[in-house]
């Protein structure tokens, strides 16, 4: 395969699974898992493992919990920033997903190195 069929079997799998023009539940449930972002999750995970977990693991569940908040603050700021950004340039929303995963192994690799102290 190549880069241009790639691209167009994307497309076709991208239309098939699009939802935003098809009014209903799997819509509904799309925008509500779209817009609560996966920090959402997490927190709730660390929270549930803080009260049911190991309690040798209590301090670490705390740390990966205020990293993840921390970590949601910044990608919100990023994002009411990006909204006041005139460019609205393919080249700086693949900028912008990559400042987030660079933020994510920062923060992954941050909290490893506390783990270890």
């Amino acid at each position: 395969m190549n880069m241009t069929s790639l691209l167009e079997l994307d497309a076709r799998l991208s239309n098939r699974m699009r939802v935003a023009e098809k009014p209903g539940a799997l819509r509904n449930i799309a925008i509500v898992l779209a817009h609560s972002g996966d920090s959402w999750f997490w927190g709730a995970a660390l929270i549930l493992l803080w009260f049911f977990g190991d309690p040798a693991w209590r301090e670490w569940y705390v740390v990966e919990f205020v990293g993840i908040s921390l970590l949601a603050v910044l990608v919100m700021g990023i994002k009411f920033l990006e909204k006041f950004a005139v460019s609205t340039d393919a080249q700086d929303t693949l900028m912008l997903g990559a400042a987030f995963a660079i933020a994510s192994a920062a923060l992954i690799g941050f909290s490893a190195l506390i783990r270890d102290e």
